[in-house]
């Protein structure tokens, strides 16, 4: 039986979905997940896309508004402490779906710090002018394809990985 017994919707409406879908463990995929929603946006509205939620979860500890939270204090600054630490990390993990570390709060210490960790986390950079600008290694066009991988020697693999260019046997 996996109807659920949650209350009715308050305008009396008999077809909310909560009293008619089966529980099966799993989120609807209507919506997107927030990596998702992040692969479609260039690197600046990634940014402010994770920001804005940092902010709004910093807020729902502080019981205040987003728009109220300045982004580059700290934390404790804030007023937030070990137990609004516990409760920020659990509600932007399950906002995320990225496992996060108890200690959250004190290793990113201000939202700005923890918006561009959970970026990381969550979509890998947009191409070369972002890798660029941060100092990465631009992708170069001639990677080997995922075919060509398996017949590759482990040296040829690992300078592949890391952007080295082949030397021939000339290790010098």
């Amino acid at each position: 039986m996996g109807v659920t017994n949650a209350p009715r919707p308050a305008d009396g409406s008999a077809d909310s979905p909560a009293l008619t879908a089966p529980q099966t463990g799993q989120v609807p995929s209507a919506q997107p997940s927030l990596a998702e929603s992040l692969a479609g946006l260039d690197d600046a509205e990634r940014l402010r896309t994770v920001l804005d939620l940092v902010r709004v979860h910093v807020a729902l500890v502080r019981h205040d508004e987003p728009a109220a939270i300045d982004v580059r204090r700290g934390f404790t600054e804030l007023g937030l402490d070990s137990l609004a630490a516990i409760e920020l990390r659990n509600g932007l993990a399950e906002a995320t779906g990225v496992r996060l570390p108890a200690t959250l709060m004190f290793d990113y210490p201000n939202s700005e710090a923890l918006a561009h960790f959970l970026l990381k986390e969550l979509a890998p950079p947009s191409p070369a002018p972002a890798q660029a600008a941060h100092g990465a290694p631009a992708p170069d066009g001639d990677r080997p394809d995922a075919g060509a991988l398996k017949d590759m020697a482990v040296e040829d693999l690992v300078r592949a990985a890391l952007g080295v260019a082949h030397s021939d046997g000339d290790e010098g």
